[in-house]
């Protein structure tokens, strides 16, 4: 377990020795859907171009400009831990898909470097494939269920 040895659990268990250390409420649910995606193969490449996509953006101020002007919203950066992150870019992806090609467009016709410019092509075709389109609404219709479940839940423990 993350943190046993030298992290904040060590650190309190060191200094309270009856301290019990207790996962929060969405640990478990993340979990399983981190297994239950990566053992298909086209769920692993979908998430891995998401965070590929949310770098591509973040490695350029230029491309930020462009993306703040034609989608006018930021794509969240991924986590590999935490779902959720990765559940709010399948829905900005999702929502503003449309808005996002116009944005690659725009990239690919301004920008003056060969790798941004076929970055910004491939990212286009993608976002446009009708089963990117599918999952992407997938992921975020799962997330927006499971948050219905474990917001109550988290609610109760403060």
């Amino acid at each position: 377990m993350s943190g046993q040895h030298a992290g904040v659990q060590a650190f309190i268990q060191c200094a309270y020795k009856n301290a019990q250390y207790v996962h929060c409420c969405v640990h478990q649910p993340d979990l399983i859907v981190g297994q239950a995606t990566s053992q298909n193969q086209q769920v692993r490449v979908f998430f891995s171009n998401l965070s590929d996509i949310t770098n591509f953006f973040n490695k350029s101020p230029q491309r930020i400009a462009i993306l703040d002007e034609t989608v006018r919203k930021r794509i969240p950066h991924g986590s590999a831990t935490r779902w959720n992150f990765k559940s709010r870019t399948s829905n900005t992806v999702y929502e503003y898909g449309e808005q996002l090609i116009e944005c690659m467009r725009k990239i690919e016709s301004t920008s003056k470097q060969a790798v941004a410019i076929n970055q910004a092509r491939s990212y286009s075709l993608y976002v446009r494939r009708i089963e990117i389109c599918v999952l992407a609404y997938s992921v975020s219709q799962y997330y927006a269920t499971c948050q219905c479940v474990i917001q109550p839940a988290s609610e109760n423990t403060n």
